[in-house]
């Protein structure tokens, strides 16, 4: 009493004092706790000092609620503080559990008390209620827009994806049509070069044939008409018997060819200077074909040698040579039994040493 008389006076500060030794003597979330609680709430209403009044009533009420006590006034007292501070939720929450409570205690006063709060409280939660579920339809219909904004995009993207994967197996095809294009001109350009070696090669040959050929013409020209000469004077001295004995005889016959066969073998071993070591390499180790003379070709070369130049006819061989065909075949046969490799492939490869 000396502490409600204090706070009407409004001497604060003392009412405050007589709280604080009170609370001292009593429990923690006891009725007589809850009690002090809700009388110290007040003093600090008329110290205009909010928050403490607010924790008051709000330890106030957890006190009632544990102590099991149905008549609530520190607790719609802080329904009404909270809607001033418009915190609505939890005002509405609490002055209705306040009015439950009251309704099963039937505490008339405290129902009549709490009335006008709980349906201001409630036309407030109300409205918030319906201002939630009109924000709510908009955030759906917006949320609707944009799903359906997602759906066109993702179809716009599926149909992109598409276009691209299209056009992805069409670089892909093109792709493969260029490698094999780019290999077919590997090929050609492979070809090209080859037949440009082959074009060289054979130009040089044909350049060193012409000259070994109207060389050894010019010779056979300058020969024959010393045999003419020499012919004309035997016949105007009547040396008829050394004519026939001339003619008779193969000596001239094999010195041209040995002379022929030595142009050959010097013009074809200058273009070709690894021919014979090439040649042997084809052919078995105890098989490998060596000419006497440095510089020279045996008959067994100079065949090769000729299909080496392209000359792979047997009777044009043999008339080179001055050699029957036969021999000529029975040469070649010989020759690839003794060889390394393949006697199918064996003239082939004999044709491109280089």
């Amino acid at each position: 009493m000396e502490e409600t008389r204090l706070r009407d006076e409004g001497k604060l500060q003392e009412a405050l004092a007589i709280n604080d030794k009170r609370l001292s003597q009593v429990t923690i979330n006891s009725p007589e706790y809850a009690a002090l609680m809700y009388y110290r709430a007040l003093i600090f209403r008329e110290q205009k000092e909010q928050d403490k009044y607010i924790r008051c009533l709000s330890l106030s009420s957890i006190a009632d609620i544990r102590s099991a006590i149905k008549d609530h006034a520190s607790l719609w007292m802080l329904a009404q503080a909270l809607l001033d501070r418009g915190d609505l939720e939890r005002a509405y929450q609490y002055m209705n559990f306040s009015w439950t409570e009251s309704k099963f205690y039937n505490a008339r006063l405290r129902a009549w008390q709490s009335a006008d709060d709980l349906s201001l409280i409630d036309d407030t939660y109300q409205l918030m209620l319906r201002q939630r579920n009109s924000e709510l339809k908009k955030y759906i219909i917006i949320v609707s827009f944009l799903s359906l904004l997602l759906f066109i995009a993702l179809c716009y993207i599926y149909r992109q994806v598409k276009h691209l994967r299209t056009a992805r197996q069409n670089l892909l095809k093109v792709n493969t049509q260029l490698e094999n294009l780019n290999k077919e001109l590997q090929k050609i350009n492979f070809s090209l070069q080859t037949a440009n070696k082959d074009l060289a090669e054979s130009n040089q040959i044909k350049e060193v044939y012409i000259a070994r050929f109207i060389k050894l013409c010019s010779t056979y020209v300058d020969r024959l008409d010393t045999y003419r000469r020499m012919v004309h004077k035997k016949v105007l001295t009547n040396q008829i018997t050394e004519l026939l004995h001339l003619t008779r005889s193969n000596s001239i016959l094999e010195e041209a060819l040995n002379e022929l066969y030595e142009n050959f073998d010097s013009a074809f071993l200058n273009l070709f200077p690894n021919f014979i070591e090439q040649f042997n390499s084809l052919l078995q180790e105890n098989e490998q074909i060596r000419p006497k003379k440095n510089n020279t070709l045996n008959t067994e070369l100079r065949i090769f040698a000729l299909i080496r130049l392209g000359i792979t006819d047997s009777s044009q061989i043999a008339e080179f040579l001055h050699y029957s065909v036969n021999t000529i075949y029975n040469y070649r046969a010989k020759v690839k039994n003794k060889a390394r490799i393949s006697r199918e492939d064996f003239e082939e490869v004999i044709a491109n040493i280089r």
